[in-house]
């Protein structure tokens, strides 16, 4: 048996870890398992604090018989408690979350035990939601949602997540003995000071809630406000981020956003309208994008003489959808009387986009987008 050359071997260890540092994506997840328990953790938004962007969010996606049957249980903050709420697959499978955070696979439960979880979550969820709503959660120390995740784990052990070291909370308590998150360890946390000896943690040292670990594999040393050494490399892009077209004319469109109604928590559809010109060459890209790119909406507009069927002019269009698939198309959209076309609505991974087209009188083309991601 031909033998490893010793010069290799570090190259060989560095590889492997390498490979076991490569965090599990939300888009790998298996699509033809009827039933899925995913705990899932990212870096918070940039619009938090500045204090608290270095922080992880964890909480937990379901996937329940089918593809339209996803929903995420979450703490979102004080002012909306724990709630489990139906959510679209492709919110469910994408790589990054907010303003592009990179999403991390945590933990995993498919097929038999994901039902037997998804049918236990609700009344586990409910049990808990007193205590994250009417003052009680709080960002620092906790509890927050990284708590609440926690407290799921020991409410159904095969819940029981690893954290990222980054997720504040995870170790929140007054005085606790007992075991560790994951249920492969130990821990003895105070408020102040706590620490963990665990398969899946490692060796932590929790002060302040912040904390320092050496973890067992993939080998790493965690300190707080940094990610774990080395770390993760980022997603790969979907395809639709590696064909981005370069455009003259971006229009962002915005995520809803989560706000508190009189009814409870709902999204808030946020639309975006914006005007591209004052004079849309016919050499120039419209384009409307998610804000990570893995969904969008292209156009090229041209501007063509009156003509027998279009006694104002038109505009002539092609039209590219891009998200998990790609889908083209062409139109011609006469102006109206007033000299007016109304594109649209194009749809790409969410994102909903219409396009009112002016004619100048110049013989030039503006054009106005409103565009929201539902």
């Amino acid at each position: 048996m031909d033998r490893l050359p010793l010069r290799r071997l570090p190259a060989v260890v560095l590889a492997c870890v390498a490979a076991a540092c490569a965090a599990p994506r939300p888009s790998a997840l298996p699509p033809d398992e009827d039933w899925l328990v995913v705990a899932k953790s990212a870096r918070l938004p940039g619009w938090w604090p500045w204090y608290a962007r270095y922080a992880d969010h964890s909480w937990i996606d379901v996937k329940c018989g089918s593809e339209d049957g996803w929903r995420r249980c979450e703490v979102l903050g004080e002012s909306f408690g724990a709630v489990c709420e139906a959510i679209p697959a492709r919110e469910a499978r994408r790589d990054r979350r907010w303003d592009g955070q990179a999403v991390r696979v945590q933990h995993v439960v498919r097929g038999a035990a994901a039902q037997a979880v998804a049918a236990r979550l609700p009344a586990a969820v409910e049990a808990l939601a007193a205590r994250y709503g009417d003052g009680g959660y709080a960002a620092w120390p906790g509890p927050n949602s990284n708590t609440f995740v926690r407290d799921l784990g020991r409410e159904i052990p095969e819940l029981a997540v690893g954290f990222d070291h980054n997720a504040v909370g995870k170790d929140y308590a007054w005085f606790a003995a007992g075991l560790a998150p994951s249920r492969t360890g130990v821990s003895l946390d105070t408020w102040p000071l706590g620490a963990t000896a665990a398969l899946a943690e490692g060796v932590e040292l929790h002060v302040l809630q912040l904390t320092f670990a050496l973890r067992l594999w993939p080998p790493r040393l965690a300190l707080p406000f940094l990610p774990a050494l080395p770390w993760d490399a980022p997603p790969e892009p979907t395809a639709a981020q590696r064909e981005v077209p370069a455009a003259a004319h971006v229009v962002t469109a915005i995520d809803a956003v989560r706000v508190l109604g009189d009814d409870g928590p709902a999204d808030l559809r946020v639309v975006v309208e914006e005007e591209c010109g004052p004079d849309l060459r016919a050499d120039e890209l419209l384009l409307v994008r998610s804000d990570d790119g893995d969904a969008w909406v292209a156009l090229r507009a041209v501007r063509e003489a009156p003509g027998p069927d279009a006694p104002h002019g038109a505009v002539g269009l092609a039209v590219t959808c891009r998200d998990e698939g790609r889908r083209e198309q062409a139109l011609r959209l006469p102006f109206d009387a007033a000299g007016r076309a109304v594109a649209g609505p194009f749809t790409a991974g969410g994102i909903v986009a219409d396009v009112t087209f002016a004619a100048a009188a110049d013989g030039g083309l503006r054009a106005t987008v409103r565009a929201h991601r539902e």
